[in-house]
């Protein structure tokens, strides 16, 4: 707790292992209080002025023009997942752009945080994108049928299968042809040895 208060210690001194273990777990100790306090009405309204100077990023769906987003973790457990980054727009969870957001743990922002944030100021909360809004796939200007890729798939390994069997009977025939063409060699031999036989 010194350590997260900047506060000088009066105790013993440390080993380097011992000092790394302290620092990690003040980390720690220091980013759950930090998803603590910004559910309080001290840590929304920080919270507030940096939604609003946009200090997390946008949303990185065109179809949200900009949005503003807010961090969001997936656990409330450490060491499970880095912070995300939560749309209210698209209501739909980014992995955050900046790579310094990678070694930020989730839990330090929990799973409460942007919800409650909205609640909070259901004001700032956007009109999700209808369904008319959403990116539509399409092919040559017709718009792709939810299951198209499923059939697609469906039919390459039929297409598959079959191939599979076509080469295995063309195996099979190309193996009797050899079999055959073996046999044929093998008695006109046995045909020429006889008629040398009597020959002599």
């Amino acid at each position: 707790l010194d350590m997260i208060l900047d506060l000088e210690s009066r105790d013993e001194v440390l080993s380097d292992d011992q000092q790394e273990m302290l620092e990690r777990d003040s980390e720690t100790l220091y980013g759950l209080i930090h998803q603590r306090f910004i559910l309080t009405n001290r840590g929304l309204h920080r919270m507030l002025d940096k939604y609003r100077e946009k200090a997390f990023g946008t949303c990185p769906n065109v179809l949200c023009r900009d949005q503003s987003v807010l961090p969001l973790g997936l656990s409330n457990r450490v060491n499970e997942d880095s912070v995300k980054l939560y749309c209210p727009k698209c209501e739909d969870v980014y992995k955050p752009q900046r790579s310094r957001h990678e070694h930020i743990d989730g839990a330090f922002f929990g799973t409460t945080f942007p919800h409650l944030f909205f609640l909070t100021y259901p004001e700032l909360k956007p009109e999700p994108l209808r369904k008319e809004q959403k990116y539509e796939l399409k092919v040559f200007g017709y718009k792709v049928h939810k299951h198209a890729f499923s059939k697609s798939l469906r039919h390459q390994e039929e297409a598959l299968i079959e191939r599979g069997r076509l080469g295995a009977n063309s195996m099979r025939r190309r193996h009797q042809s050899l079999n055959n063409t073996l046999k044929q060699q093998m008695g006109y031999g046995n045909n020429r040895q006889k008629q040398d036989a009597r020959n002599r």
